[in-house]
């Protein structure tokens, strides 16, 4: 069926891998699990018993009990998992916004996943999107599972939906081949970035999450010429990088590097391991960049009110990212000092394990100069 006859109108997202993280080793780290305790809990807890609690809406003591029964010895050990379940799931950072931007793009969003009644109950509190949600199934509701064909006819007769009007996004591969037995639209979830550009490919121009002018007041001083703007950002080697502290704004200069690709523009900053800026990264991933060139003093003379500059700046919204991906911080690191030095400098793993990479996916910018009338002369 073609995309004209039948628009995508729905997305679908699993949880755990998807929109938030799945921590098992995390949580028993934090918790102090002895390495036995570990090994005892890997192989008789995370590697199958966790599942089998999606489908059956065990109660705390039942669940408990279950657990305890797995892992003789380790009794204290599982209260402390179910006192502390919270530990092992966590809001991942582009999630609020992915949706956001979804939702302002018209798309109605759902969740399907594969959980236990406790640990929902604890968990599905400490997520923060839920308000951009229009539905949710959760299996131990309906005591099945995916790939269970059935819970998939399930949310559709829930929500009223129809299979080839909607996309499915999982990050197991059987999960997505069995919604798309039934009609769906299908992605197996390795990456935000990924998922994002298959949903463009998909859905078309309404899908399409690319690079967008913002209206400015000054008309005449816009600069709409893609090749001015790449100057631009070719021309400057610092940016200042804008973010939400709570009531006041965060600014803070960065020296950069940076891919324009089709209408992929993203940018690359480095910094410590520690540091305020991170903080508010991961607290909110929404960003705003400013930089400048070019700038050089109009002179008014005896008139103060007719001073002013010469210049060009480019201003951008977007996400940002730390990056965790070995591969992709040395890329980052390399345009980076290639932009900086016009050199190309090589990273090693010690390189790259010494520093943060940032990365901002650029959605929405503009650009603007003051130039010099051909005639002039500075004075």
């Amino acid at each position: 069926m073609s995309q004209a006859e039948h628009p995508i109108r729905n997305i679908i997202f699993d949880l755990g891998g998807v929109l938030v993280d799945f921590w098992p080793e995390h949580c028993m780290e934090e918790l102090g699990f002895s390495e036995e305790a570990k090994a005892a809990f890997r192989a008789q807890i995370f590697s199958g018993l966790w599942e089998s609690c999606d489908r059956i809406p065990y109660e705390d003591a039942e669940v408990r009990a279950l657990f305890k029964e797995a892992v003789p010895g380790f009794e204290a050990e599982v209260d402390r998992l179910w006192d502390n379940v919270s530990l092992i799931t966590h809001e991942r950072d582009y999630t609020h916004a992915w949706l956001s931007d979804l939702k302002e793009r018209g798309f109605h969003l759902y969740v399907l996943s594969n959980y236990g009644k406790r640990a929902f109950e604890i968990n599905s509190k400490t997520y923060d999107f839920w308000d951009l949600i229009d539905g949710k199934l959760i299996s131990y509701e309906v005591e099945t599972v995916k790939p269970d064909a059935e819970i998939y006819r399930m949310i559709c007769e829930k929500y009223s939906l129809q299979p080839e009007e909607s996309v499915f996004v999982d990050d197991r591969e059987c999960n997505v081949t069995a919604a798309k037995a039934l009609g769906f639209e299908g992605i197996v979830f390795t990456g935000y970035p990924k998922a994002e550009k298959e949903l463009q490919q998909i859905c078309g121009n309404r899908g399409k999450k690319a690079l967008q002018h913002r209206e400015m007041r000054r008309k005449d001083r816009k600069i709409t010429d893609p090749e001015e703007i790449r100057g631009i950002i070719r021309e400057a080697k610092i940016l200042h990088l804008g973010l939400f502290d709570e009531d006041y704004p965060y600014i803070v200069p960065m020296h950069y590097g940076y891919s324009w690709t089709d209408d992929a523009l993203t940018f690359y900053l480095h910094c410590a391991h520690a540091g305020h800026k991170l903080d508010l990264i991961r607290r909110s991933p929404k960003v705003c960049i400013e930089l400048e060139c070019g700038v050089e003093q109009v002179s008014g003379g005896d008139d103060p009110c007719r001073y002013g500059s010469y210049y060009t700046s480019f201003i951008g919204r977007g996400l940002a990212k730390i990056l965790t991906d070995e591969a992709e911080k040395r890329t980052g690191l390399k345009l980076l000092m290639k932009h900086q030095t016009g050199r190309e400098f090589e990273f090693d793993s010690r390189m790259t394990a010494g520093v943060e990479v940032i990365r901002v996916t650029i959605e929405q910018y503009s650009a603007k100069a003051r130039k010099k009338a051909q005639n002039s002369v500075s004075s």
